[in-house]
C-alpha cells in the first residue's frame, strides 16, 4: 500500500556536511537517486548529485546558499522524497514522501530526529520580536508613571509654544523607540539566523558569528542583568 508523509518543521536550523552525508545515506538507501539544488545569493540555481559535491561547494558570501532542496526517486519511480531547507518567505525544513508504507516510515523517522539535532541553541531567540518587548515595558513605565504622579494638584493647560514643543518630543521618542525596535530585530536576524548552512567557507562565518554571539552579544546582557539585579539587591547604605 502506498501512503503520503509531510512534515514541516517551522523551526531555525543549522546545516553541516555531516548532516547532508546523512541525508543522502538514507534517501539513497531508502529510495533512490538523489540531485540537490540550491538557490544561491547571486540569483543562480546550482545543482549537485552528490553529497560530496554539495558538502565541498565553497559557498562564498557572494554566493551563499539561501535554500536548498533535496530529492530522491526510485527507478521504478515507486517512491520519491522531497526535502526543503529555507525558503524566501519561509525558514523552516520540509519532507513528502510517498511509496510503500515501510519505507516512508524509514525515511520520516530517521530524518526526523536529524532535523531534531540541527536545532541550534539560540532557537527561542529567533522567535523574539522586539515590538513585543520593548512596548509592555514603555507602558509599565507609563503606568508607573502615573500612579507616582500627584493627580491632586491642579494641572495647567500649555500654551501653543510648549504644546508644539511636547509633541515634538513625542514625536522624536516614538521615532526613537521604532528605530530601536527595527535595529534589534535586524541584529537578532543577523547574529541569530534562521537558516543556516555551514557548508565551505559559511562555516567560518558560522563560527565566527557563533563567538559574537557568546562573547559580545551573551556576554553584554549577562553583564547588564547582572548590573541590574545588584543595583535592587545591595541594600542602599
Amino acid at each position: 500500500m502506498n501512503v503520503s508523509a509531510a512534515i514541516r518543521l517551522d523551526h531555525p536550523f543549522v546545516l553541516r556536511p555531516s548532516d547532508i552525508a546523512t541525508i543522502w545515506s538514507v534517501l539513497a538507501q531508502a529510495v533512490g537517486e538523489v540531485t540537490a539544488k540550491a538557490t544561491c545569493r547571486d540569483s543562480i540555481e546550482r545543482e549537485f548529485q552528490s553529497a560530496e559535491q554539495l558538502a565541498n561547494y565553497d559557498n562564498a558570501a557572494s554566493r551563499a546558499i539561501r535554500a536548498l532542496s533535496i530529492k530522491a526517486r526510485s527507478a521504478d519511480r515507486e517512491i520519491s522524497a522531497n526535502l526543503g531547507f529555507g525558503s524566501g518567505f519561509w525558514d523552516g525544513i520540509s519532507l513528502s514522501v510517498d511509496g510503500p508504507e515501510d519505507q516512508v516510515i524509514v525515511v520520516r523517522d530517521k530524518l526526523n530526529a536529524l532535523f531534531a539535532d540541527m536545532k541550534p541553541w539560540y532557537a527561542v531567540i529567533c522567535r523574539i520580536d522586539f515590538f513585543y518587548v520593548i512596548w509592555p515595558l514603555l507602558v509599565f513605565m507609563w503606568l508607573v508613571i502615573i500612579a507616582m504622579s500627584d493627580s491632586s494638584k491642579p494641572s495647567r493647560a500649555l500654551s501653543f509654544t510648549e504644546a508644539i514643543r511636547a509633541a515634538s518630543i513625542a514625536i522624536v521618542f516614538f521615532v526613537g523607540v521604532g528605530g530601536s525596535v527595527w535595529g534589534l530585530n535586524r541584529l537578532r536576524r543577523r547574529f541569530f539566523p534562521e537558516a543556516v548552512f555551514a557548508i565551505g567557507r559559511g562555516a567560518e562565518r558560522y563560527e565566527f558569528d557563533e563567538k559574537i554571539r557568546w562573547v559580545v552579544i551573551i556576554g553584554f546582557a549577562v553583564s547588564v542583568l547582572a548590573s541590574f539585579l545588584g543595583a535592587f539587591m545591595v541594600p542602599a547604605a
